[in-house]
């Protein structure tokens, strides 16, 4: 793929992040009171325990997608497949990963490792994406976008 095509492709992705109408039509549910894109503080990237990262998505009112990923769950053959959910967006892993990983549909990325495909996975743009203040510093950067 083109070097300007991608970064403008990752650009319109980021974009749609911050859309209310575009990810509640993606099908993620959360709080009417939310505004997009949600940016918490750096302490969620050193969450290692499961016990608060689900307090964390419940306080910000993200707990109602975690429950419609469980319950969009199924096998397919040999496979379990399942919605996807919340994407948290963080600068560098310091244990956010082992807390959110037994979550279905949570994923975590470095902010250098964003892809189109994180963001807008099927390529249906709108995911429900959490950045962290360090990783919206390091994207206004830019200087790691290839």
């Amino acid at each position: 793929m083109n070097r300007k095509e991608r970064r403008v492709a990752l650009d319109s992705a980021i974009a749609a992040t911050g859309s209310t109408d575009l990810v509640r039509g993606r099908g993620h549910k959360f709080d009417e009171d939310i505004e997009l894109p949600l940016v918490v503080t750096d302490e969620v990237e050193k969450f290692s325990k499961s016990s608060a990262a689900k307090a964390f998505l419940s306080a910000i009112g993200v707990s109602e997608d975690i429950d419609r990923v469980k319950r969009s769950k199924r096998i397919r053959g040999k496979n379990r497949t399942h919605s996807v959910g919340p994407l948290l967006v963080v600068s560098e892993y310091q244990g956010a990963q082992r807390a959110f990983e037994n979550f279905e549909g949570v994923d975590v990325v470095r902010v250098k490792d964003l892809s189109v495909e994180a963001l807008a996975p099927g390529t249906h743009p709108g995911r429900l994406t959490i950045w962290t203040e360090s990783a919206v510093k390091t994207l206004s950067d830019r200087s790691w976008l290839r």
